[in-house]
């Protein structure tokens, strides 16, 4: 079931948001739907008695279902003939003259459709305010009942058995831990409201919004304009709170002569209903695009937490569960929390501007990455906290049966014992090769692609978190010799990576060098029958597209050719970070950087040990380089997209201010442009004419303040001192 909730300002202010528990609700919009059933029988089920009624509880209905509870006056309610009830897109609406009646009987109508789910955006503004008019109301005790628990009409309870719905506040860092930091890094404290309702799980949309999507802010609006595309109407506190003056036969104007009171009423709630169906239609499809209920699902299966662990909590307890769980299958006894460290070791980094490689290429480079790199260290090197071994137990143990890292630390050899942490990584990425394979089996059913796509994720996920847990200061069971030696790991593996590749690209540039100084054949026939004879052989023995060495093969130290071919001369690696290289072929065209990308990361694979493995990513071309995490590309995956860049490549920006949640809407579309003219056009001027006219436009004073916004959110200031602040500002304006 999904809700949206109308509420007004009580002393007529136009005030958003208007949270107050003395602002009337004078609309709730529901929206029930058995969730996973195909678009094609989602039609309205067939209605029995002719008046749009039908059974609520009735699971096993077709189709969804929508009923609006709206705040009206007598003219809709008791005077003249019953208002027929007006289908808005298959909605019911029904008027009620108090708001209390509406409520009891909103509240009444949830406990008989009984829904599992409840959906809804910003929980503060929808159940919220829903509770608090129940308390500052004292309907039934001044407690919002709708949960499982709650007294049935005939089953004898009574209130003191029934368990109201409670909401707190939660938020992204603790309220202690955000006094030490010094500053804001890249996200707001944003804060969001957890309801507990007992037998039902209440997902909070805007929860899942704030944790995956960099938005500047987070609106319904702004929300249903990035994430769908499309416009949502907007009526301000005042503008509803006349509306429902209207609706309620309270209008401040007389009706104009050819319509009556009743019409007028019958008038503004429809555009009331409307609006709220709109809304609540909005983040049924939100929660459809952002695969919220299939995430967090799938999310608790893989960690054996509950759905408001998974959304409401970090990722650390992902982790712990599943560390528990298996310690126990293995008679494992997991100690206590120990005093926190810190990390030694860094990941590797090859810095642009160190290494003065930053700029703008106009050939292609080649992304290669390692596959889940540090699960794959853990289970390449069994690193775990069962197989770390004291260094006054080495000589004990057998040096022998154990491996050191860079780091100096011992863990023992699989043949001694296999670490749970390699088990469950093993068990993770076993289980996500399989849903992968799945998921290109369905990918035409689209309910079950959603499954597994979140289910494959989930797993992926888990299994990069891991590394975090052994690390972070704040786990519960923090292990430095495990966290340093994977660091270390992974530094050696990167750093062995770029002299594989830096190796065979120098040997690529003398053999296309050395190629370019050999006579051309028909001058080296004059010299003699037999070496005539013997170019010629090996002329017609070359690989194909392959420049034939000297001869002998003595001046590039064997006869082999190099393994990359003289596509490759002139490359260079310009940028690596942590399990990342970037590879610039300046000689290549985008198909044979493709093609050089995957030779190249095969080099390097075959050097690895299991299950260890450098993938190619994508070719981009042009590239910008700007900074550490900080780049932009038109990017193609496949030769198919790199033999047609103008029509196949996309545009891929990371890091660049235009993708920062905290950046004003026109910062992004400025750079977001320029970005476009000069990576998918090549068109370096006309981006420096757009950035001007920008400017310019920004000078002159034709930017909308909107545009301007630079956060919806505020770092070390807590919803408390936001609300003093503004209680503050209003006394004084007083």
């Amino acid at each position: 079931m999904t809700v949206d909730v109308l509420a007004v300002p009580y002393d007529t202010t136009n005030r958003v948001p208007v949270t107050a528990k003395d602002d009337p609700v004078i609309c709730i919009g529901c929206d029930v739907r058995m969730y996973g059933t195909p678009a094609g029988q989602q039609a309205a089920a067939a209605r029995a008695d002719g008046d749009g009624a039908r059974a609520l509880g009735d699971h096993d209905a077709v189709g969804p279902y929508g009923v609006v509870f709206l705040l009206a006056g007598p003219d809709l309610t008791r005077a003249g003939p019953p208002l027929p009830r007006v289908a808005l897109g298959g909605s019911e609406l029904r008027c009620f003259d108090s708001e209390r009646e509406m409520l009891l009987a909103w509240k009444e109508w949830v406990l008989q459709a009984d829904p599992d789910i409840i959906t809804t955006f910003q929980v503060r503004d929808t159940l919220g305010a829903i509770r608090d008019r129940f308390e500052r109301l004292r309907l039934e005790g001044g407690g919002l009942l709708v949960s499982r628990l709650a007294p049935v009409c005939g089953s004898g309870g009574t209130a003191a058995t029934a368990s109201p719905m409670t909401v707190r506040s939660v938020v992204m860092y603790s309220v202690a831990w955000v006094k030490r930091q010094g500053r804001m890094s890249s996200n707001s404290n944003q804060e969001t409201f957890q309801a507990d309702i007992r037998g039902r799980v209440v997902v909070d949309v805007l929860r899942q919004v704030l944790t995956s999507q960099t938005l500047a802010t987070f609106s319904l609006v702004d929300c249903c304009q990035s994430l769908l595309g499309e416009t949502l109407e907007v009526l301000g506190p005042f503008h509803l709170a006349r509306l429902a003056a209207e609706a309620q036969g309270r209008q401040a104007l007389p009706a104009p002569p050819p319509a009556s009171p009743r019409q007028v009423a019958a008038a503004a709630a429809a555009r009331i209903a409307s609006y709220v169906v709109r809304r609540v239609d909005v983040i049924v499809r939100l929660t459809s695009r952002l695969a919220t209920l299939p995430e967090a699902f799938e999310m608790a299966r893989v960690t054996g937490l509950t759905i408001p662990q998974v959304m409401y909590n970090a990722q650390m307890i992902r982790t712990w569960s599943l560390l528990h769980r298996n310690a126990h299958r293995q008679n494992y006894i997991i100690g206590g929390r120990q005093e926190a460290g810190n990390l030694i070791e860094s990941p590797f980094l090859m810095h642009p501007i160190e290494n003065h490689t930053a700029g703008l290429y106009r050939s292609p480079v080649a992304t290669l990455d390692f596959a889940s790199l540090y699960p794959s260290l853990y289970r390449a090197y069994n690193l775990c906290y069962t197989t770390l071994v004291h260094p006054d137990d080495v000589d004990a143990v057998g040096r022998e049966r154990c491996g050191f890292t860079p780091t100096g630390h011992a863990f023992v050899k699989p043949v001694v014992r296999q670490g749970i942490l390699p088990t469950i990584l093993a068990a993770l990425m076993a289980a996500r090769a399989t849903t992968r394979a799945k998921l290109k089996a369905v990918k035409y059913d689209a309910a079950a692609s959603a499954v597994l796509d979140s289910r494959q994720r989930a797993l992926k996920i888990t299994a990069n978190a891991l590394y975090g847990f052994t690390g972070a200061a704040a786990s519960p069971l923090q292990c430095l010799p495990l966290a340093d030696s994977c660091l270390a790991y992974g530094a050696t593996a990167c750093r062995a990576a770029i002299q594989t590749i830096t190796k065979a690209l120098e040997e690529a540039t003398a053999a296309a060098a050395a190629a370019a100084t050999t006579p051309p054949p028909a001058t080296a026939a004059k010299a003699g029958p037999a070496e005539g004879a013997a170019t010629s052989t090996s002329t017609s023995t070359s690989a194909p597209g392959v420049v034939p060495a000297p001869s002998s093969g003595r001046e590039l130290g064997g006869a082999e050719p190099p393994p990359l071919g003289p596509a490759a001369a002139g490359g260079r690696v310009i940028y690596a970070q942590t399990d990342s290289v970037f590879v610039h072929f300046p000689r290549a065209s985008p198909e044979e950087a493709v093609r050089l990308g995957k030779k190249a990361a095969a080099l390097v694979t075959s050097s690895l040990p299991y299950p260890m493995e450098l993938k190619y990513e994508k070719v981009m071309a042009p590239f910008l380089l700007l900074h550490v995490n900080r780049y932009a590309g038109r990017a193609m995956e496949a030769e198919e997209d790199a033999a047609s860049p103008e029509t196949r490549g996309s545009l891929l920006v990371k890091g660049v201010r235009s993708m920062w949640r905290q950046s004003a809407p026109f910062v992004t579309e400025v750079l977001q442009g320029s970005l476009e003219r000069i990576l998918m056009k090549d068109d370096v001027e006309a981006a420096v004419s757009y950035a001007e006219g920008q400017i310019w436009r920004l000078l002159s004073g034709r930017v909308e303040l909107g545009e301007l916004a630079m956060t919806g959110g505020l770092w070390r200031i807590t919803g408390q001192q936001v609300a003093a602040a503004a209680a503050a500002a209003e006394g004084e304006g007083g």
